[in-house]
């Protein structure tokens, strides 16, 4: 799972109340307009308008013919699945795979023989290896097996974060405004002022990484998503004098001698390069009346496809946007689920 923000741009010709900025945003906003603006990109919709059929049929044609599955074979003659009951350690719940012998939830007696059994012999027919193997059936229509989806996907539940106080307006930060109401002047101070204080704890940490646990990975993290930071495994005599072996600090296993090698970027260039980063009403992905925009697809756990370069193009465009929006248009920000 992973959670993301969402600057969501709801255009004035969708605003059919009244609504000023800084006023508690209305109970129906989610229903009447919100919903229908991210219902093109919900992973599981049922909206035809918004699926395709992926076909799989020549995938699992090539699973039929090589795939195999494990199975216990018993003194009676039974082929038992390795996690079959009959297996469980007592007091354990659940389904446990890999990891250590005393976290197993299943264990396999000494004695009986695991054998590999082609699917083929296993699922008499294809359809019938489809539909359990892979809980896949032939479509009616297309006379194909696969699947109905959403090629544009991006969430599968989402909420208005009122909490989210990223839009400055005055002396105050609101989750939500009028672009008209936004203190550009505001934005620019606040990106300068954060891009400072970002450098300034970066060239202390050059000199002397944090002792606490949670600062070192918090930073390192960050310097490695704006790409300052190049993990070099054989590093040269020049990449070790301006870089910090791992053994030194926190890794004491077979990488212990890997580098985190630094960037030699100077401030201006850090501010040229970097400064649209730490734009404050930046989040993940904004959409607007021209669609979804993103530096990259978000997967589980917060992995994502993009890299410092679409992240720094993608908040470029957003600052781009941002001055182009009718200033009767209103942002907003919602967490997005996926």
């Amino acid at each position: 799972m992973s959670h993301f923000g969402v600057a969501v741009v709801v255009p004035a010709d969708r605003i059919n109340w009244k609504w000023e900025t800084g006023d508690p945003l209305p109970a129906h906003l989610e229903e009447d307009t919100l919903r229908v603006m991210l219902a093109p990109f919900d992973e599981a919709t049922e909206d035809e308008r918004f699926l395709e059929f992926t076909d799989e049929e020549d995938q699992f044609l090539q699973d039929y013919d090589t795939e195999t599955v494990r199975r216990v074979r018993m003194p009676d003659g039974r082929l038992l699945n390795t996690h079959d009951e009959a297996f469980r350690v007592p007091g354990t719940f659940g389904i446990v795979y890999g990891g250590r012998p005393a976290e197993q939830s299943h264990r396999v007696p000494a004695g009986l023989e695991i054998v590999d059994i082609p699917v083929r012999e296993f699922y008499a027919t294809f359809d019938e290896f489809c539909k359990k193997y892979h809980g896949r059936t032939r479509d009616p229509d297309k006379g194909r097996v696969g699947c109905w989806r959403n090629p544009n996907a991006k969430w599968d539940y989402w909420g208005v974060r009122d909490e989210w106080h990223m839009l400055p307006v005055g002396d105050r930060m609101l989750a939500a405004a009028r672009v008209g109401d936004i203190d550009m002047a505001a934005v620019n101070r606040i990106s300068l002022e954060k891009a400072e204080e970002f450098w300034l704890k970066w060239m202390a940490f050059r000199e002397h990484e944090p002792a606490d646990g949670y600062d070192r990975h918090c930073m390192r993290d960050s310097l490695l998503d704006l790409g300052l930071i190049e993990v070099v495994k054989q590093p040269t005599p020049e990449q070790k004098a301006r870089g910090r072996r791992w053994g030194d600090t926190w890794c004491q296993d077979d990488r212990a001698d890997w580098y985190d090698v630094y960037s030699e970027i100077s401030r201006t260039e850090f501010l040229e390069s970097f400064l649209c980063r730490f734009n404050p009403t930046l989040a993940y992905a904004f959409l607007d009346s021209a669609g979804w925009h993103e530096p990259g697809h978000m997967g589980w756990f917060s992995f994502t496809d993009a890299t410092t370069a679409t992240f720094v193009e993608y908040a470029k465009a957003w600052e781009k946007a941002l001055c182009s929006y009718d200033l009767r248009d209103v942002i907003l920000y919602v967490d997005c689920h996926v």
